[in-house]
């Protein structure tokens, strides 16, 4: 564990006492992760606070908040599985299942249906290949 790092990661953190998160006041990524000197500050904060990210795992923000640097909050897991939760918490079975039949018409693009269903283009791909749920 990494006092000085663990004091940074306090210093330029709120505590969100309703979800327990703690929410990132530094630089932020236009993706709205938190940065400390170059790097994502929930990798670093998982780190500094005794956590290991084996080789090939990704973390996940079990709270679905992104600048959120509170490492009991954050997960080590495959990109799968991380991409599969966060599509849970975006669409519903039903938008799921809308999204398929939509795209089996041929009257829309995957794109298309990312900007409709407000998601990006990668998690509709999963979709439509059937990949995801």
């Amino acid at each position: 564990m990494n006092a000085g790092l663990q004091r940074a990661i306090r210093g330029n953190s709120i505590p969100e006492p309703n979800s327990g998160c703690w929410l990132w006041e530094g630089g932020m990524t236009r993706d709205g992760y938190g940065l400390l000197s170059g790097a994502r500050a929930s990798i670093v904060s998982f780190t500094a606070f005794g956590g290991v990210i084996p080789s090939g795992l990704v973390l996940d923000h079990l709270c679905r908040v992104r600048c959120c640097v509170n490492p009991d909050h954050l997960e080590p897991v495959t990109v799968k599985v991380n991409t599969n939760r966060g599509l849970r918490t975006k669409l519903s079975d039903v938008q799921v299942a809308a999204i398929r039949e939509l795209y089996s018409t041929r009257h829309f693009t995957q794109f298309s249906l990312a900007r409709l269903f407000s998601v990006d283009q990668s998690l509709i791909s999963l979709i439509t290949s059937e990949k995801h749920r």
